[in-house]
């Protein structure tokens, strides 16, 4: 399979990723590893909906999430903890019911429901679970499987689309009243053999993944742009979240600058990829454009897509995955510690 997409929702408040469609913002909220502001509620006033779409659609969806769920039965009719999206409206979704399993409904909260939860204990609200999913939409002939914890609790067949059959965009979750769901640790796969592409062979459930968010520590091999104060560049682009009170500037196309990130921890096995991310604006009445950079650790530098500034700080982020070496195989946790990113001025 392909790793489409990945948003482990730290400080997603500030720093929300470009595939979230406009709309209801985020309410930070502590992850599941007991992190400030490593997760990402729906919570607030009213009705709150948030929709990510995918780089490229998913004929055989797999998805990943961990949902610590703040709601538990149907309210006003709407509640839809997770959906799956084609053309920006849900077909199969699910949501938990008043007795604490999960209900498959389509195409809204309030829909016929298709199946529900089994082999599992009633989900309180306060708890996390890990759950992944295995969708096909179609009108007759659908797929929707759904484990929580590692355990199939939901495997059905049948109508998962309201009239035709077609691919998975993106992913919907969604509240009405004011207490919210928790979300952490989302991914996206197709059901695409992309061996040439990226360097693990996922072929099944990708199981429970943790993405997380690597701060800089240290300047890396080019600190060529202007630190607003002191000498060190790193220590002017590490707050989380971020600010805009100390900052490095350049007004020179191709300067570069590079930082070394946060060490993973010692119990990570395998990475399935990396993803830069950066908080920046323009201050030039001209056009100006940044590249994001991965320099691995045998000093090959990668420039990912350019990304044109605006006069505002906005979060920015690769729009591809870095899924695997440059000479191939897979990345390593210790790959990834020795691995820097930065941005380069265009």
């Amino acid at each position: 399979m392909t790793l489409l997409w990945m948003d482990g929702l730290s400080n997603a408040a500030l720093m929300q990723k470009p595939e979230w469609v406009a709309g209801d913002g985020w309410s930070g909220q502590t992850g599941r590893d007991g992190s400030a502001q490593g997760a990402a509620s729906t919570q607030g006033s009213g009705g709150r909906v948030k929709t990510a779409l995918f780089p490229s659609a998913a004929a055989t969806c797999f998805f990943g999430v961990a949902i610590n769920a703040g709601v538990q039965g149907v309210v006003n009719g709407a509640t839809v903890h997770l959906g799956f999206v084609r053309s920006l409206a849900i077909e199969p979704c699910i949501n938990l019911n008043a007795s604490g399993f999960w209900d498959l409904r389509l195409n809204s909260g309030a829909g016929t429901v298709l199946a529900t939860s089994s082999g599992h204990a009633p989900v309180n609200t306060g708890e996390w679970h890990h759950y992944q999913f295995k969708v096909i939409c179609h009108p007759s002939a659908g797929t929707f499987l759904m484990k929580m914890d590692g355990v199939t609790v939901i495997n059905y067949t049948g109508q998962t689309a309201l009239s035709v059959a077609g691919s998975v965009e993106g992913v919907r979750v969604q509240v009405s009243g004011t207490t919210g769901n928790t979300y952490d640790d989302m991914w996206a796969c197709d059901a695409v053999d992309a061996t040439a592409t990226q360097g693990r062979p996922n072929n099944d459930f990708l199981g429970d993944l943790r993405i997380a968010a690597l701060i800089p520590t240290g300047d890396g091999a080019s600190v060529q742009w202007t630190p607003s104060t002191g000498t060190t560049h790193a220590t002017l682009v590490d707050e989380v979240p971020p600010n805009t009170t100390d900052f490095v500037s350049s007004n020179v196309a191709g300067q570069r600058d590079l930082y070394n990130v946060t060490d993973l921890s010692g119990s990570v096995v395998s990475v399935y990829g990396l993803r830069v991310g950066h908080y920046s604006q323009k201050t030039d009445a001209g056009a100006r454009s940044v590249n994001p950079l991965v320099r691995e650790p045998d000093a090959t530098v990668t420039v990912q897509a350019t990304q044109a500034l605006t006069t505002t700080y906005l979060p920015y982020w690769a729009p591809t995955l870095y899924l695997k070496p440059h000479a191939g195989g897979v990345f390593t946790p210790s790959d990834v510690n020795a691995t820097q990113v930065g941005v380069e001025l265009v």
